[in-house]
């Protein structure tokens, strides 16, 4: 219990804290037909805000996950909530006969991250009109007499009336037991006992319906792309694509000898596994292949046979190239790599032979050859000849390749399938918050711009920009000329905070580009006077044909020489309206990554509770992969 459901899932949505330090006794009680009304004591312990998430499929885990019902300052925490009321009280009526299962956060200012404090769920009535059906089948006299002293009666009897609908709802769940988006959370465990799979309270209820609900489609599509994919959402709860490495050998064990020699055969030798660790220097993360020699000469290795179904499928027509990584024991020999090119039904067409390469004690060469595939060739075998190795003589084979490309690549295991994971946010914004240097953004004519750590809202610097000449408008701007994730149709949304030692008229707009970085238009973003706190500006346009990159164009109006304005927290989002300010070093440790881990000079991801998540699915995934084959989980886009 302690690790599922307390550290993991009830209250160490982002740590480890002890449970005890924040039981808020939060309670959900059904009002009327369409309300709930919940309860709770002011939470234990150090923090600032407070809020509460609804959602109707399990406890929201984080705060993103569902419907946001209020944030509350300390000062004004609120102990009490009615949800269903109308709107803006609260996000419109609730379902009836409908479960909602909510959590209370609280925000801790010193890990700069939210908590939850508390979980409680409640079912909704639904209305069979039992209240009104007692009272229809009173004399009509009762009724008549009832009507005229502002009917009493009938308020009496639908106390009743509630409690009988109550107990019909509550017997009436029972049909959506296998209905796995209105089944009670708690039967959840149940149903994954009865798909044949673990319940995973680690990733909450809301995951695990998920699971559960793609199960028998996730089974049926084992080692399929589309297998893989649903597997790496449900797990993740991240959109994922899968696709497979530039390695066309068959099996992980033929390129990097894992488990085994995979297809390899020898003839005048013997080989076997070894493990890499035993070499100087490692090559990758992976072991090779030690090869003995017997004293008759060349010792060759095979890769691949017809009758085997063990051949390697090629392109016709197109380059190939094979490279591998040698390395001998003591005495150096001569290595020459060879493709034999087969026709569909299997008939040798042709062989490709590299020159002599020799290998070297001590340290690993890579060989490579390159090769054009016959017009009608479908499949090939890879051969690697040792020359004059005397008995016994040792040399190791690792990292083999064969890629259809015209020169070698960086080195990846055999069909290697990546999995790219979509991020919940994405901020397009690189470098926004000014942290180390003012990279991305440029200065105008008369103005001067420097990251300053004067003023910041976000992290420890902004920008701060200056007027360098007379009195007069301070321009500059922020550029993504080789931004290619825009297209034609996309919603962004940009903001930014402004502080001014000074209010001055501050204007914001965007020069959207094309491929060859041209001006296809310009449209005003926002305009507005600054303040002396930070002040958000944003607006949100509409991405135009043809375009793949944009400038963003800040000015302030009349700005004397000397004056300071200072600019933090850029975030460009493609969303319709503007939304919490984040960057990969604002969200908690682990969940936010730079691209390219180029921080504070990349785009930003969020990945909400990956540490779990990835524990998780990299657990799980390998049941879903075709045998003899790795994945890699790509926390970016693809």
């Amino acid at each position: 219990m302690g690790y599922y459901g307390i550290s993991s899932y009830g209250v160490g949505a982002y740590g480890d804290a002890s449970f005890t330090q924040f039981v808020s006794n939060l309670a959900a009680e059904p009002r009327a037909y369409d309300k709930i009304f919940l309860t709770w004591d002011i939470p234990n312990g150090s923090w600032t805000r407070m809020a509460l998430v609804r959602s109707s499929f399990g406890f929201p885990s984080w705060i993103g996950e569902g419907t946001l019902l209020f944030t509350d300052e300390l000062a004004d925490a609120r102990t009490s909530y009615m949800d269903g009321d109308p709107f803006p009280v609260s996000p419109g009526p609730l379902r009836s006969g409908e479960f909602y299962y909510y959590t209370l956060f609280i925000y801790l200012d010193a890990d700069e991250i939210w908590e939850a404090a508390g979980t409680a769920f409640a079912l909704t009535t639904e209305d069979y009109g039992s209240g009104a059906m007692m009272y229809d089948r009173l004399p009509s006299h009762y009724r008549e007499d009832d009507a005229v002293i502002d009917s009493p009666l009938q308020s009496f009897l639908s106390l009743f009336g509630y409690q009988q609908d109550r107990i019909r709802t509550e017997v009436t769940t029972l049909l959506d037991v296998f209905d796995l988006d209105r089944t009670s959370g708690g039967l959840l465990p149940v149903l994954a006992d009865m798909l044949g799979r673990e319940y995973e309270p680690v990733l909450g209820m809301i995951r695990s319906r998920a699971i559960l609900k793609n199960s028998v489609y996730m089974t049926k599509m084992k080692g399929t792309r589309l297998g893989i994919e649903a597997a790496a959402s449900s797990y993740s709860g991240w959109g994922a694509t899968a696709s497979v490495g530039i390695n066309l050998l068959l099996d992980f064990n033929d390129s990097d000898f894992r488990q085994g020699i995979g297809h390899w055969t020898v003839a005048n030798g013997a080989i076997e596994q070894w493990p890499e660790s035993s070499l100087t220097p490692a090559i990758t993360a992976t072991d090779s292949l030690r090869i003995t020699g017997n004293g008759s000469t060349p010792t060759v290795l095979t890769l691949g046979t017809w009758a085997g179904h063990t051949l390697i499928p090629v392109e016709g027509g197109e380059d190939h190239t094979l490279s591998v990584y040698v390395q001998t024991a003591v005495t150096p020999r001569n290595w020459t790599l060879i493709i034999e090119w087969f026709s569909q039904s299997g008939t040798s067409i042709s062989t490709s032979t590299s020159g002599a390469t020799a290998d070297a004690a001590g340290s690993w060469t890579r060989i490579e050859f390159t090769a054009a595939a016959p017009a009608d060739a479908v499949w090939a075998q890879v051969r690697l000849s040792v020359a004059a190795v005397a008995n016994a003589e040792v040399h190791y084979l690792g990292a083999v390749m064969l890629e259809q490309a015209s020169s070698a690549s960086d080195w990846e295991s055999a069909r290697l399938i990546y999995v790219n994971l979509d991020p919940w946010r994405i901020n397009e914004a690189a470098n926004p918050s000014v942290e180390t240097n003012t990279n991305g953004w440029a200065a105008g004519a008369d103005t001067a711009i420097a990251s300053s750590t004067a003023e910041a809202y976000s992290g420890a610097d902004s920008l701060r920009v200056t007027r360098t000449g007379s009195t007069g408008t301070a321009a500059f701007e922020y550029g993504d000329v080789g931004y290619e994730g825009l297209a034609e149709g996309d919603i962004v949304t940009f903001s930014v905070y402004v502080l001014s030692t000074v209010s001055r008229t501050v204007s914001i707009s965007v020069e959207w580009l094309d491929g060859s970085a041209a001006v296809v238009d310009t449209e005003v973003i926002t305009s507005g006077a600054s303040d002396t706190d930070w002040t958000r500006y944003s607006g949100t346009l509409i991405v135009p044909a043809t375009v793949v990159g944009y400038n963003l164009l800040f000015t302030v109006a009349a700005v004397d020489v000397g004056e300071y304005h200072y600019f933090d927290a850029l975030l460009v989002e493609k969303t319709s309206s503007v939304r919490d300010y984040f960057d990969a070093s604002t969200v908690p440790s682990g969940e936010g990554l730079w691209e390219d881990n180029a921080t504070h000079a990349g785009r930003s991801f969020f990945y909400p509770q990956r540490p779990w998540r990835n524990n998780r699915l990299t657990a799980v995934l390998p049941e879903f992969l075709p045998p003899g084959q790795a994945a890699e989980l790509i926390y970016a886009p693809a």
